[in-house]
């Protein structure tokens, strides 16, 4: 009788919790963090995404959102640059894309719209940025990013502060610290 009652048990464990079930990424990426989980922020960063097909924008952070734009990553003079207004995980809310270094300035997208984090990009600035352990310019430097780093990956925002990466090392740069500029060091 335990036995029989052991078996159910497992059974309606693995029918519950499935087997087989997407990864905690592959669900991540399908389904997106909730929209009520948004962080604002006003930050900018440049595009990194050399896909050729360009980086969707979609509907929510996510990529089973629609696409509601593209940012193209050929025939672009110069760099795009994004104006960030949210983070929820690794998704930013962008409100504008515009091309800069080219001839003139053009607008890839207006509107609200997300795009995945890590296809986002910054450097430090010219004499170089300290990246911190929190949101101060009073707790421990992690690392210093030199001016023409061109690795700087972002990972969240908060406010005017920027969550980035490094040589694997993560912290926050504070406001006005970065150049998001991808055609110069900002010095």
């Amino acid at each position: 009788m335990r036995f029989a009652l052991l078996v159910a048990t497992l059974v309606l464990c693995v029918c519950v919790c499935g087997s087989g079930a997407p990864g905690k990424a592959a669900a991540y990426w399908q389904a997106g963090p909730s929209t009520d989980s948004v962080v604002p922020c006003d930050i900018s960063a440049y595009v990194t995404d050399r896909d050729p097909h360009g980086l969707n924008v979609r509907s929510g952070p996510g990529g089973a959102n629609k696409v509601v734009g593209n940012l193209p990553s050929q025939q672009v003079e110069g760099g795009i640059v994004v104006h960030v207004t949210g983070s929820s995980g690794d998704w930013f809310r962008i409100d504008e894309a515009f091309e800069v270094g080219g001839e003139e300035e053009r607008v890839f997208f207006k509107g609200a719209g997300w795009v995945y984090g890590p296809l986002l990009g910054a450097d430090g600035v010219g004499g170089g940025t300290d990246i911190y352990q929190e949101m101060s310019a009073k707790s421990r430097v992690v690392v210093r990013v030199p001016g023409d780093s061109g690795g700087l990956k972002l990972r969240g925002c908060r406010g005017r502060w920027t969550y980035v990466e490094y040589k694997k090392v993560k912290g926050w740069a504070a406001p006005d610290t970065l150049c998001t500029n991808p055609l110069t060091t900002c010095a």
